[in-house]
């Protein structure tokens, strides 16, 4: 580099200067990358979660009320315990 013109280094400089802020553009986009990727599974982990829930809630509602049909509660009387809709009990 101490053979080179003032112009030269100039130059060298301003040319390693844009390979550096290249390769930063790159790192930082493969770091957005990598977030988005990650934020896209704890999204779908969550949507999993909240479902597997949903599931469990449901299942635990039909057990409640056949038990509770068992006893020989009315339809009605299971509703108000359970805030669950008449129509829905009916079908279980």
């Amino acid at each position: 580099m101490g053979k080179l013109t003032k112009e030269q280094r100039e130059i060298y400089e301003s040319n390693l200067k844009a390979k550096e802020d290249y390769y930063n553009s790159i790192s930082y986009a493969a770091e957005l990358a990598a977030k988005a990727a990650a934020d896209a599974a704890t999204e779908a982990a969550t949507k999993a979660a909240t479902e597997k829930a949903r599931k469990e809630r449901e299942n635990r509602d039909k057990e409640i009320v056949a038990n509770a049909k068992k006893l020989g509660l009315s339809n009605e009387s299971i509703a108000q315990l359970t805030g669950l809709p008449l129509e829905e009990i009916e079908k279980i």
